[in-house]
């Protein structure tokens, strides 16, 4: 994504000074921190990839967007550490809080 919109490229330096150095990605890496002790996890993440394209084919940074992947990087680490996740696909956003308050 980078490569493709010089605007993201540009975003990217500038939060990290530049590159970011393998302490700034230990650091930026909660995923690690995942454990069964955790809250129950709620992953959405129902915006389609073009809906982050303005219609200049730029990137509208006024959208707030992750890959699908990254559900699916936070679930597969879930799963591993036997933490409780829901999500989309299986109940809806109040129906999860509802859940989990009763």
């Amino acid at each position: 994504m980078r490569t493709r919109f010089s605007d993201l490229e540009d975003t990217y330096f500038k939060f990290y000074n530049g590159e970011p150095s393998k302490e700034d990605l230990k650091y930026l890496d909660y995923r690690s921190e995942m454990d069964s002790e955790d809250p129950a996890l709620y992953i959405y993440n129902p915006i389609n990839s073009q809906d982050y394209i303005n219609s200049e084919g730029s990137i509208d940074f006024n959208v707030l967007y992750h890959s699908y992947r990254h559900g699916d990087y936070l679930r597969e680490k879930a799963i591993k550490v036997e933490q409780e996740f829901s999500g989309a696909y299986q109940e809806s956003p109040e129906e999860f809080i509802l859940r989990l308050l009763n």
